[in-house]
């Protein structure tokens, strides 16, 4: 699950656009990943569909870490790997995350797999979708501008951003005054 997690925080990803993410989508000569499509639920929940994103705002492009790229090409190395050793039993979704044999995970089962995992490791559970506000408020929090957050989220306007995360700016509010204390007034009574 390192992958996934790393995939949630860098990308700022819905569960729909993690399960939907295909090879295709990585640039690893230029470190970018593209969301384009999203996998969902289909009517039956038998069967995964494959969707474009739900807005234009959600299609985005971005440069993701080292540490994502690094895990993202063992990620590549394991699901080639894997199709040789299933032969023509493989899947061969080319999803990024996907089963051993190469199928696609129903979203209702990954989120399963994911709530399993942190009880297995004794973590307090957190919804799926939680790691999405948590990346944003950490993002937020760390001084990231408005508008790239907004972006990296994929989110069409800032406001929506704002809207939900309004509380995370008030606490950088304090920032400021610390930031004036720290360095600015004190050199005004030298």
């Amino acid at each position: 699950m390192e992958l996934p997690v790393a995939l949630l925080f860098d990308c700022v990803m819905r569960r729909g656009e993690l399960l939907g993410l295909r090879f295709q989508d990585i640039d690893f000569e230029n470190k970018t990943i593209s969301i384009r499509h999203s996998l969902v639920e289909s009517v039956d929940s038998k069967c995964p569909v494959l969707k474009d994103c739900k807005t234009d705002g959600s299609n985005r492009t971005m440069v993701v870490s080292d540490y994502t790229m690094k895990l993202l090409k063992q990620q590549k190395l394991r699901y080639n790997t894997n199709r040789m050793r299933y032969g023509k039993d493989f899947g061969n979704s080319n999803m990024v995350i996907s089963k051993e044999d190469g199928n696609y995970f129903l979203p209702k089962s990954f989120t399963a797999k994911w709530a399993k995992t942190l009880k297995k490791y004794g973590l307090r559970h957190i919804k799926l979708h939680g790691t999405r506000h948590s990346a944003i408020s950490f993002l937020l929090s760390q001084g990231v501008p408005l508008h790239i957050v907004q972006k990296r989220a994929g989110h069409q306007d800032p406001k929506i951003t704002l809207s939900v995360y309004s509380h995370v700016a008030k606490d950088d509010e304090r920032v400021v005054a610390d930031k004036l204390e720290s360095t600015i007034f004190p050199a005004v009574n030298e």
